[in-house]
């Protein structure tokens, strides 16, 4: 009776667990891109901001660094403050956080619908959907998407992983 319950939400499963996959893959890539401009938007302002504050060598009786230093030391503040503020126009460090939940979640709910697949469990349809009122919750509550053109990547990636895994 169990193994005829988990066979009739078998192909369900499945496909949420690829769907999920897909999700985690994609939302995991965008982090990853975020990641790298970080750089750009917190690091290097951090740099350029040490460097106008040691306009404060341009202040002794001898020029240490040439006439042209505050000149530079100006123009590394200002671009640091232009940095700065696209980074929290952007509100960077909210989208970086809600990529991070998507993925722990997506990659737990693709574990979930695995387990249906592979252990036996009691009440194998009252449980897919238990999943499936998660998997909308997250749906619902996410705050973020990424660009379309990171599906069809995400898609590669899961499909070529999954046949891997199945050979």
């Amino acid at each position: 009776m169990v193994e005829a319950a988990v066979r009739s939400i078998e192909p369900i499963a499945q496909e949420r667990v690829k769907e999920c996959l897909v999700e985690a893959h994609a939302f995991r890539r965008r982090l990853a891109l975020l990641s790298k401009t970080n750089w750009i938007t917190i690091v290097a302002p951090a740099l350029l901001s040490a460097l106008a504050g040691a306009a404060i060598f341009e202040a002794s009786e001898t020029s240490v660094l040439g006439a042209q230093w505050k000149v530079w030391s100006g123009g590394a503040a200002l671009l640091s403050a232009l940095l700065v503020a696209v980074h929290k126009g952007r509100n960077c460090d909210f989208y970086q956080a809600e990529c991070r939940r998507l993925v722990q979640e997506f990659e737990g709910l693709a574990t979930r619908y695995r387990t249906l697949l592979q252990l036996e469990v009691a009440e194998p349809r009252q449980r897919l959907e238990e999943l499936e009122l998660r998997l909308a919750m997250v749906r619902e509550t996410a705050a973020i998407d990424y660009p379309a053109s990171y599906r069809a990547d995400a898609e590669k990636s899961v499909d070529a992983a999954l046949q891997a895994a199945a050979a």
